[in-house]
Parts: C-alpha cells; structure tokens; sequence
C-alpha cells in the first residue's frame, strides 16, 4: 500500500507513491494488495502468495 498510494511514508520512506505502471514497482505494488485480497478471501491461497512474494523484489 505503501508504494501504491504513497501512504506510511512512501516508496523507499520517499513519501512519494510509485508512478503509475512503472515497471516493476508500480507492477509488484499493485499485485500485492489483489493478491492478498484473494488470499484473504480463500481463493487459491498457495499460488498467490508464492506469486505476491516473488514479485514484490525492489
């Protein structure tokens, strides 16, 4: 959420959100929250989270 809506202090403490489809910050952001939605949700909780943890490198 950080890095997506620039909320707690931002991407990397900047204060600053990532801009919108910059790859792959703004990609791995972005795929964090759906995932974790889905995961909350109970749908297909093993392949999410392995996806939302591989990605989220930077």
């Amino acid at each position: 959420m950080s890095s997506l809506f620039g909320l707690f202090g931002g991407a990397r403490g900047t204060g600053q959100a990532v801009p919108v489809g910059q790859w792959p910050g703004w990609w791995a952001a972005l795929i964090q929250p759906v995932c974790g939605a889905l995961v909350l949700v109970g749908l297909l909780p093993r392949p999410l989270i392995h996806r939302a943890t591989t990605t989220s490198g930077r």
